[in-house]
């Protein structure tokens, strides 16, 4: 999972969504594109709002998130952006790769361990969010290196350059005009 303070929304890409034991037609389509997420726009194929659970019993806090469900390639499974951070009343602590978080049972601290081998095999609870649709699942055997496509790096539609300082000609804003 990435802590990502800048990005505004909620990221679960692609490739664990499809792992996912879960009624992918259920889930809602949308057509807004994001800007500035790979350096071009790219339209989410989904959202969904799933019950995300932080922290070891008995300091643990459980929170229903909505995530856009993006193919893209990442080395990470989700992206959690600033609703996340709000929704968890988490603070970051970017120096020190860490972040706390109130629970019922008082304060927790999540900190990324650099340099320590990851698990052989990694397990993620997840529960899908509709209430009349609680059922667990389960993630296996995902590794985020798996790279199973080249990534999109032209522009997804024409663009229109205008410019923004009379004496300087090379200083233009570009517009997509599609």
């Amino acid at each position: 999972m990435l802590v990502d303070n800048g990005s505004s929304v909620n990221i679960l890409f692609g490739s664990t969504f499809d792992k996912m034991i879960l009624d992918h037609e259920l889930t809602p389509t949308t057509t807004t594109p994001l800007y500035g997420f790979t350096g071009d726009s790219i339209t989410p194929r989904r959202k969904i709002t799933l019950a995300v659970e932080m922290g070891e019993s008995p300091q643990t806090t459980m929170n229903f998130m909505e995530f856009l469900i993006v193919d893209s390639q990442s080395a990470y499974h989700e992206v959690l952006g600033r609703p996340a951070l709000k929704e968890l009343g988490a603070v970051t602590f970017i120096h020190h790769l860490s972040m706390k978080l109130p629970t019922e049972n008082g304060v927790i601290t999540v900190k990324d361990v650099p340099n320590e081998a990851p698990p052989e095999q990694e397990d993620v609870d997840m529960i899908d969010a509709p209430p009349e649709q609680k059922e667990l699942s389960m993630i296996d055997e995902i590794d985020p290196r798996v790279i199973e496509r080249e990534p999109q790096t032209t522009p997804v539609e024409e663009l229109k350059s205008f410019s923004v300082d009379p004496c300087d000609p090379t200083k233009v804003l570009k517009v997509g005009i599609g």
